[in-house]
């Protein structure tokens, strides 16, 4: 993945985040979850991952992403909130998410090694997502149609990553395993973030 694609993409991603946020019609809704939850983030960062030659590279472009996007996302609603420049103070668990993708996105690039290891560093992603996912089922469950994109973006895109990102059948049914367990597991027992 090249610089000029990882900053464009960053910002198209900031804006439609912050437009999310700000269009009265989507409060409250999956589309705006994008720029409060890190579901889709941890989609975007796999892609860039992936589409790197290196761990040291796959970690600096992720860094450069997160670094771009987040703050550009509360940028740009500044002058649609009613906080103003007061929206930054949502911004710090961001910047230390965005730190963590330095170590993050080099071990992550572990998983284009094809290998038992590969599945369990996947398992961290597909895991969240699954998580999100029943969140959202059980919010869509008690408020139809809220959570209903959510829920099935999440479960969509860790199902995709395991068969995008395996070659080996026995690696990709692990992974479809594991996002099924930990779906149930959360749906069930009603963890939530």
């Amino acid at each position: 993945m090249t610089w000029k694609l990882v900053i464009i993409l960053a910002v198209i991603s900031a804006i439609f985040s912050a437009a999310m946020l700000t269009i009265p019609a989507t409060k409250d809704t999956s589309l705006a979850y994008i720029g409060i939850y890190p579901d889709a983030w941890f989609v975007l960062a796999i892609l860039i991952i992936m589409n790197c030659k290196s761990a040291k590279e796959a970690a600096i472009k992720t860094f450069v992403f997160f670094l771009i996007s987040q703050p550009l996302i509360y940028l740009l609603q500044v002058p649609f909130s009613y906080l103003g420049w007061r929206i930054f103070m949502y911004y710090p668990r961001w910047f230390v998410a965005t730190i963590l993708t330095l170590p993050g996105a080099a071990v992550a690039f572990l998983v284009k090694k094809q290998n038992w290891l590969s599945v369990a560093i996947l398992s961290v992603a597909t895991g969240y997502l699954s998580l999100a996912s029943a969140n959202y089922t059980r919010r869509c469950l008690r408020n139809f149609p809220s959570g209903s994109i959510g829920a099935i973006f999440c479960m969509a895109s860790a199902i995709a990553l395991a068969l995008a990102l395996f070659d080996k059948k026995k690696h990709k049914i692990a992974t479809i395993v594991i996002i099924a367990l930990a779906y149930a597991t959360a749906f069930v027992s009603g963890v939530s973030f």
